[in-house]
């Protein structure tokens, strides 16, 4: 989440992440933040708003309210855990289709595939002034940074070694907030056996990018329809796969 002024809060970022029933598979949906939904108690705002309002018990009303779903867990991951998390991993590739000059994170890498560090992979995932999509390309890249997350904690033999994965966890549990209900050692243990091509990463469809709201800002609206076969699928625990 991102700290504003006056106590202000905003999720910088929401996914919904749906874990089969057998465990084989995992869904990551990526809820954009400007997505204009009714928030319970405060009418209709952006979703990243729900947060600020009412921290994550409205985030997760407002999440189940916009997508028909039970949600039984809540991770919170604030940018100084974030970083942990990565440096815990030992870093993590990213792939740049070309140059990124972001003056404002000071994030300046050629096109390519880089490792880096938990600062610069933050710097990457928050970066959205060098594309012309903005927020929207920012979630293919902080899919694609989880997807490289993933792969390093399985090449690394993280997830495989009782060990290391106990090494990682008590470093990831130190910066992350937790539902008290998750225990994320066991759910750890029950993934083990999972691949990076058993996770799927999807974003909610979207039937306007750039919706004026009433108060003159800019939003996103998702296509009702296709989100609601979406988000069925998932509550009857079907495989789904992108468009």
């Amino acid at each position: 989440h991102d700290g504003c002024e006056a106590g202000e809060y905003r999720a910088d970022t929401l996914m919904l992440i749906h874990i089969s029933a057998s465990r084989s598979s995992v869904t990551v949906v990526s809820l954009p933040r400007d997505s204009w939904v009714l928030i319970p108690g405060h009418g209709v705002d952006k979703i990243n708003a729900a947060f600020g309002l009412g921290g994550p018990r409205l985030t997760v009303a407002t999440v189940e309210q916009a997508t028909g779903l039970t949600i039984n867990d809540f991770v919170e991951v604030n940018f100084l855990g974030f970083v942990k998390v990565i440096d815990a991993l030992g870093g993590v590739n990213i792939c740049l289709p070309q140059a990124v000059d972001d003056p404002d994170s000071g994030l300046h890498l050629a096109a390519g595939v880089h490792h880096v560090n938990g600062i610069t992979a933050l710097k990457y995932a928050r970066d959205r002034h060098s594309f012309a999509a903005s927020d929207l390309t920012r979630i293919t890249d902080q899919q694609s940074l989880l997807s490289s997350l993933l792969k390093e904690a399985i090449s690394s033999g993280t997830l495989a070694n009782p060990l290391r994965l106990s090494r990682f966890l008590s470093a990831a549990l130190g910066v992350v907030k937790v539902d008290q209900n998750l225990d994320l050692t066991a759910l750890a243990d029950q993934l083990r056996g999972i691949t990076p091509a058993e996770v799927h990463f999807l974003t909610v469809l979207l039937a306007n990018t750039n919706y004026l709201t009433p108060g003159g800002e800019s939003a996103v609206q998702w296509d009702s329809a296709a989100a609601g076969k979406l988000f069925a699928a998932l509550g009857a625990d079907q495989e789904v796969s992108g468009p």
